[in-house]
């Protein structure tokens, strides 16, 4: 048997231009006049009225089982999302005939006869209004038409629906071969030409009402000239309209492809090709899974975070999932968690069961190993890029690894500048990876002049006795070094990171510690810095709360609703007070992030916010001179508002934002009227004019008139 080229053509006269094209990415269109008018009695691109004529006249008819009108049902309203898919579908049956072709290829190598490339066209006709998928792929008989396309259990789709009858889950349907119907989401009439090496060319028609029709093509064997005609098609230029195009891959999947065989140039121009973004990746990673699951991946890390955290909790995860190099969904959302959502990649799995419609995946257990492993190769990533690793996969670090301190001129501080969010969030959200997400944290500190440390360097170089790392959050760098809390850690040398982004301090509340280092507060009570001697501090304590017991009392009382407790601390060096806040309690900065929410109720918040304790510097004059005229004359006014001030000036130092302005002001105005030595602050009387200077300017206007 002499082997020749197949091809199957399918036709569709489209409900809407615009259902098809919505997804320019798919295929190209060149469009031509909208005035156009497709020739009268032609509905196929390629015959003639004549021909038309003979199919309505020799065509024979079919009737659908009655199964159909439900099976369309199914399809328009349950299987499908979008309506674009008909075109993958109908694009991977095409694919599966030229895989059949090839395998049958193997064995009689006459199969292919004068075909020399395998391939799938689509093509788009604006006077017809047609769209024609065209492959070289093996073909059908008359037979196989009417077993295959027109009888519903042949095609497996009786068998799928008996089981929706018996109550078995839509989702798993994977198994049925039902795709080509989905044609009918968009198309009114659909044909199907093809040729087998076994019979004559056929058509088959169907506008989806319950009957279809074959009929014997008049125009004979065309579709292997077809390919001769086309290269024999003069060529013409032709102004059109178009799209910034990008070819995805041009031979073998690039995921694929051996690592080592792929340049950089090309991973960078494949990562423009499916995030859209102009500028170059920061880093990526390649690499095959193998073991309960396999699949092969490529994953980036962009360059910028553009406008993401504007639309945070609308972003999708940007991982193309592929079953067999097919497309089953741009942004797969199930393989990434939220907080990994600047990633861009692939995933191709042979593992994966497909539904019905291909958009969707059945609710497998692979899925979730699978994402373990993803982000288990975008940690390791990230590792590497902080490592500053020299090559994306090599396991050679850089010199870099042995800086304390790094600048943005660092790849890994770049990529930090711009999704650093990301992974705080992921410290909240990911308790199986928080250690992990935790190496990769940057902060800046008291000592880094700038640039950013992590949690590993700041151990390298804290003193021996110092047991935490401790931390100080604030609006701004500038504010966490003004701070009074910095004044004892100062002096004694210890590194305190600040945290001046919103979220840090919910990640490190969610972190509690580092390798066994206890994250420490510097605004939280019961703050001890581990060089001190424990008896000698206990003496001195003990003696100090004695001595201004009469100061603490007296606040306590005044201070009632304000401060849960007034005690002596050696916490402050040169400030006269400071307010802190329980272990398990908001600091002043996060209650300065709930004041800021939007919707922030503020009834709500006042029930959120920690009981605070005012902490007494005894070694400062101010405090020293209050506890004295405590003792003497407790109900002097002047007393009284001198400890409100003390409150005041600690509540606004330590960041808290103050209860009763109004008062605090008065206050503020009776001090100033007392270094002035001002009996009272009554206001002067008003400025009075005697009358007669006007009667004089009356007078003086009536002799002029008079004159």
């Amino acid at each position: 048997m002499r082997g020749v080229s197949t091809t199957v053509v399918l036709l569709f006269v489209l409900v809407s231009l615009l259902a098809v094209f919505n997804t320019p990415s798919i295929y190209a269109v060149a469009q031509e006049s909208a005035e156009a008018e497709a020739p009268a009695g032609i509905v196929m691109e390629g015959l003639t009225v004549d021909d038309e004529k003979a199919i309505e006249t020799n065509k024979e008819s079919f009737v659908f089982q009655a199964e159909v009108n439900r099976l369309m049902d199914i399809i328009i309203n349950s299987l499908y999302k979008n309506k674009e898919v008909f075109l993958r579908e109908l694009i991977s049956n095409a694919s599966d005939a030229l895989d059949k072709l090839r395998f049958l290829a193997l064995t009689a190598s006459d199969m292919l006869g004068e075909t020399k490339d395998l391939a799938i066209k689509v093509s788009f006709n604006d006077k017809l209004k047609t769209l024609t998928i065209r492959d070289t792929g093996i073909g059908m008989t008359r037979n196989e038409l009417i077993n295959n396309l027109g009888t519903l259990a042949k095609s497996g789709t009786k068998k799928f629906l008996e089981s929706l009858s018996e109550g078995a889950d839509i989702g798993l349907i994977g198994q049925f071969g039902v795709g080509f119907y989905s044609v009918y989401l968009v198309a009114d009439r659909v044909r199907v030409v093809t040729k087998n090496n076994d019979d004559d060319q056929y058509i088959w028609e169907s506008t989806a009402d319950s009957s279809f029709s074959i009929v014997k093509d008049p125009r004979g064997n065309t579709l292997e000239s077809d390919e001769e005609e086309e290269k024999k098609v003069e060529k013409k230029t032709e102004k059109v309209e178009s799209w910034d195009w990008h070819l995805m891959n041009g031979n073998v999947a690039i995921w694929s492809r051996d690592k080592d065989e792929i340049t950089d140039e090309e991973y960078q121009k494949f990562f423009r090709v499916i995030s859209k973004d102009p500028t170059d990746a920061a880093s990526w990673i390649h690499f095959k899974a193998e073991g309960e699951v396999e699949f092969k991946s490529i994953l980036y890390v962009p360059a910028e975070a553009l406008n993401l955290y504007d639309e945070y909790s609308n972003r999708k995860p940007g991982i193309r999932l592929y079953v067999k190099k097919v497309l089953i969904q741009d942004d797969f959302e199930d393989l990434l968690p939220k907080y990994l959502n600047f990633i861009r990649g692939v995933l191709d799995s042979d593992d994966l069961p497909l539904n019905v419609s291909r958009e969707t995946l059945q609710q497998h257990k692979l899925l979730k190993i699978m994402g373990k492993k993803l982000v288990r190769k975008v940690l390791e990533m990230l590792r590497k890029l902080s490592l500053g690793k020299q090559d994306k996969d090599s396991d050679e670090e850089s010199e870099s690894k042995n800086e304390i301190y790094q600048d943005n001129s660092h790849p890994y501080i770049k990529f930090f500048e711009q999704f650093g969010k990301s992974l705080k969030m992921g410290v909240v959200e990911d308790a199986a990876n928080r250690s992990k997400l935790a190496k990769l944290l940057r902060f800046q500190s008291s000592k880094s002049e700038g640039k950013y440390t992590s949690f590993d360097s700041y151990l390298e170089t804290k003193p021996e006795w110092q047991k935490d790392i401790y931390y100080l959050a604030a609006e701004s760098i500038e504010a966490a070094e003004k701070s009074p809390f910095m004044e004892v850690a100062r002096r004694k040398g210890i590194e305190v990171l600040f945290l001046i982004d919103p979220i840090d301090e919910y990640a490190i509340q969610n972190l509690g510690d580092y390798d066994g280092h206890k994250l420490q507060s510097l605004t939280k009570e019961g703050l001890k810095f581990g060089d001190e001697d424990e008896d000698t501090l206990k003496k001195r304590t003990k003696a100090y709360r004695e001595n201004f017991k009469p100061l603490t009392k007296f606040l306590k009382e005044l201070l009632a609703g304000k401060v849960s407790k007034v005690t002596v601390s050696q916490r402050v060096e040169s400030s006269p007070s400071v307010i802190v806040t329980s272990q398990y309690g908001h600091t002043a900065n996060m209650e300065r992030i709930m004041r800021a929410q939007t919707f922030a109720n503020p009834e709500v918040l006042k029930s959120m916010m920690a009981a605070k304790t005012l902490e007494l510097n005894p070694r400062h004059p101010i405090i020293v001179e209050l506890n004295k005229r405590v003792k003497q004359s407790p109900e002097d006014e002047t007393t009284k508002t001198l400890a409100h001030l003390v409150y005041d000036t600690a509540l606004l130092a330590s960041g808290f934002t103050h209860d009763n302005v109004d008062d605090f002001t008065t206050r503020m105005y009776q001090v100033l009227g007392s270094e002035l030595n001002l009996k009272s602050l009554e206001l002067e009387e008003e400025l009075q004019f005697e009358e007669e200077e006007e009667e004089e300017e009356e007078d003086a206007g009536s002799a002029k008139d008079e004159f």
